[in-house]
């Protein structure tokens, strides 16, 4: 008896285990081909790309390197919750990474480390996309904290957070609500990223 209850056990911790490998940040990337268009000249389309995407792109660079081939930004996204019942606290934004990375011939875009945090947004209509904004919290830490989802995974289930007050089955209707929030929104990024990345850049000449 007590060596199948510890099987039982043993079988229990390495099924966990293998669930917990299996999550992983959400994330979205791609390798897009560009041939016969030099590294330098792909750099200088993602960063025209994105000082016309993003409205104060200074604001948002996190960091570039023209020898090294890659530019990142870290914009925000709003969330305004499609779930009615009690969700009007988790309304505010989502701040994400872009990453564009150009070598000869191609390019590669990585979006990732999705960021939930409820916010007061005082914002008109719907938002740019790229746009930043300043938010400021309207509850306590605390309060914020349990409607915060963080780090958005590829759990299917929304992370268990003890102060939060909220039954599981409606932080994980929130949860699924978010992700696709953000698939929705990066869905419409891509096809600009690709516009973008298709526009060749102002020669010196041109650039007077």
């Amino acid at each position: 008896m007590k060596k199948i209850l510890l099987l039982l056990i043993i079988f229990e911790l390495i099924t966990h285990s293998l669930k917990a490998q299996e999550v992983s940040p959400l994330t979205y990337s791609e390798v897009v081909q560009a041939e016969g268009v030099s590294k330098e000249e792909l750099y200088n389309r993602a960063k025209l790309w994105m000082a016309s995407a993003f409205v104060d792109s200074d604001e948002v660079l996190r960091d570039e390197n023209r020898d090294g081939g890659y530019i990142m930004v870290k914009p925000l996204m709003e969330y305004n919750p499609r779930i009615f019942s009690g969700s009007a606290n988790t309304k505010g934004y989502i701040s994400y990474e872009l990453n564009i990375t150009v070598k000869d011939g191609r390019y590669k875009y990585t979006l990732s480390n999705f960021r939930h945090k409820p916010t007061q947004l005082n914002l008109p209509g719907a938002t740019r996309i790229g746009t930043t904004y300043v938010a400021t919290p309207v509850a306590s830490e605390k309060q914020l904290a349990a409607m915060r989802f963080g780090l958005i995974t590829t759990e299917e289930e929304a992370p268990y957070i003890d102060r939060a007050k909220a039954t599981i089955k409606w932080r994980n209707k929130v949860w699924a609500d978010i992700k696709i929030q953000i698939d929705e929104y990066v869905q419409n990024l891509i096809p600009l990223i690709k516009d973008g990345m298709n526009n060749p850049a102002p020669s010196e000449e041109e650039d007077w």
